[in-house]
């Protein structure tokens, strides 16, 4: 800096009445360290006067440490590059599938008895050979082959016009028929035309065992007179051949009314296939639509046994009041009731315990096949 005319030599050119005029100004301090500025000084944010101190504000989102990778439940940050983990998205319309899915599977397992028991009434009442198999069996049990010896015997003995004397002849040579094969298979014709007679008339269908003349039915079967002439001849017995009838009747039951019967035949055999049908249909189309398939199957496992086994103590406990509610109105003992009721009902319990080992396979085939699954996902 020059001198200007009021300066002098020496003093930097500062005027005169001013401090330090004369003499030279000191260097000012070296800065010290940073520190933040105080409330209300420079550089500071400003506040109202009696106002409340202003506090700092916090740091913004996402400026701090991200939490660990194994951190769980995993939760998305603000400001974090890191994605965060999702969960697997729900099937399309899961809760209509499993609504859907129980309805379905909940009518499968109550349609279980209605459909086994419909389908067994069927193969005994309306099937041919259902029925005549039952009655060739029937013959085998000691109370149903006494019925039938006794009154064969005493239809030869009245018609042929024998001594009583000879009764137990009569009746040692009908038992000694009786085990013959030529008995068994002339009892299951006459077993098949009665069938044909009850069930082509009350049902409408034509049968090639029948002739229908108007209201006249013809049954068209042989009857084992040659070895019952045999037997008599060998025990001593002298007859008639004539004499003795080519028809003996055995009634085993009564045919109820026409109309009532007629009905329920109907409806037996259109349930017979159609309730079966049914079960198989809600249970393919319950298990396809569920979403998770191997838990409905065993639930459905679960019903289906349970049911079954509810089958088979309903049959067991239905024995004793249908035998004695059929013996007050049957020629038939009570023994001989039971047999019958035995017969018929084997093919319902054979049913019920298929029933329940279907079950219990498909219990173990998902348990099973849950268990792979489950290592296959635990090693994947």
């Amino acid at each position: 800096m020059h001198p200007g005319p009021a300066s002098h030599p020496g003093d930097g050119g500062t005027p005169s009445g001013f401090p330090g005029h004369g003499r030279s100004v000191p260097p000012p301090p070296p800065p010290g360290p940073p520190h933040s500025p105080t409330p209300g000084g420079f550089g500071a944010p400003a506040r109202p006067y009696g106002g409340p101190a202003v506090t700092p504000a916090p740091p913004p989102p996402g400026s701090g440490p991200l939490p660990p990778d194994d951190s769980y439940p995993p939760s998305p940050m603000f400001g974090s590059s890191r994605p965060a983990d999702r969960p697997d998205p729900k099937p399309a319309y899961s809760a209509l599938r499993g609504v859907g899915a129980f309805l379905c599977l909940l009518l499968t397992v109550l349609l279980t008895v209605p459909a086994v028991s419909a389908s067994w009434l069927k193969e005994e009442l309306i099937s041919e050979s259902g029925f005549a198999d039952n009655a060739t069996a029937l013959i085998d049990k000691p109370a149903i082959r006494d019925e039938i010896k006794e009154r064969i015997s005493n239809e030869v003995i009245e018609r042929a016009q024998l001594p009583r004397a000879t009764e137990e002849m009569v009746i040692a040579s009908v038992g000694s028929v009786m085990e013959t094969d030529e008995f068994r298979r002339v009892w299951k014709e006459g077993a098949s035309a009665a069938h044909n007679v009850v069930v082509s008339s009350l049902l409408g269908k034509d049968s090639e065992l029948v002739d229908t003349n108007g209201d006249n039915l013809t049954i068209k079967f042989r009857t084992p007179l040659e070895p019952l002439f045999a037997e008599l001849t060998k025990a001593g017995v002298e007859f008639d051949r004539d004499a003795i009838p080519a028809e003996i009747p055995v009634p085993l039951a009564d045919i109820p009314a026409s109309g009532t019967a007629q009905d329920t035949l109907r409806g037996i055999d259109d349930a017979g296939w159609m309730l079966p049908f049914l079960a198989i249909a809600l249970l393919l189309v319950g298990v396809g639509i569920a979403v998770h398939r191997l838990r409905a199957l065993a639930l459905t496992a679960m019903g289906t046994l349970v049911m079954g086994g509810l089958l088979l103590v309903i049959t067991n406990l239905a024995r004793s009041p249908v035998v004695d509610e059929a013996s007050k109105g049957s020629d038939l003992s009570s023994e001989a009731t039971g047999s019958v009721y035995d017969v018929f009902t084997d093919t319902l319990v054979t049913d019920a315990w298929i029933v329940i080992v279907i079950s219990i396979v498909m219990l173990a085939g998902t348990a099973v096949t849950g268990a792979l699954l489950r290592n296959r996902r635990a090693t994947a």
